[in-house]
């Protein structure tokens, strides 16, 4: 066998080597993305049980006021469609809502509970609201996409 036999044959060696190792990592790929989608089919009826979706029309967010501009604050709010928990310990996708805050909207203090479980109530106004306040803001109208709305009512959590 010459020098140039035996060259051909470690080509042709080495391309079926690497024919395998290909196919090899190919089919493990296909493999791990057929197994993901079975497994997201048949665990998807417990994820929707344990975690429904939330309802197509939503009244109420919740979220930290993130600035002011006159008679309407700036929210961040989580995403409603980003319900599910992350694996990953990831945040929560948030939202940047635009609120209007009319003459109408009740804006409530909402106290820590006393020792007899008794929540403090107390009335506030806009210029009583701070940045980095938690709050729930409630709508009269579905502001699950709405990027501005008013709000009826604005519960403070400090």
């Amino acid at each position: 066998m010459n020098a140039k036999q035996s060259l051909t044959i470690v080509v042709g060696l080495a391309l079926i080597a690497l024919s395998f190792a290909l196919g090899y990592y190919l089919g493990g790929q296909k493999g791990e993305e057929v197994g993901r989608v079975q497994t997201e089919q048949r665990l998807e009826p417990l994820v929707n049980t344990a975690f429904p979706k939330p309802p197509t029309s939503i009244t109420n967010l919740s979220g930290t006021i993130k600035g002011f501009s006159g008679a309407t604050l700036v929210a961040e709010v989580i995403d409603p469609d980003d319900y599910l928990p992350h694996t990953d310990r990831t945040p929560q996708r948030t939202e940047t809502r635009v609120v209007n805050v009319l003459s109408t909207t009740q804006i409530t203090l909402i106290g820590s509970p006393d020792q007899g479980g008794n929540v403090k109530l107390v009335s506030l106004k806009l210029a009583d609201l701070k940045i980095g306040d938690k709050v729930s803001i409630t709508s009269d109208k579905n502001i699950r996409d709405l990027r501005e709305f008013s709000a009826t009512k604005i519960e403070v959590y400090r």
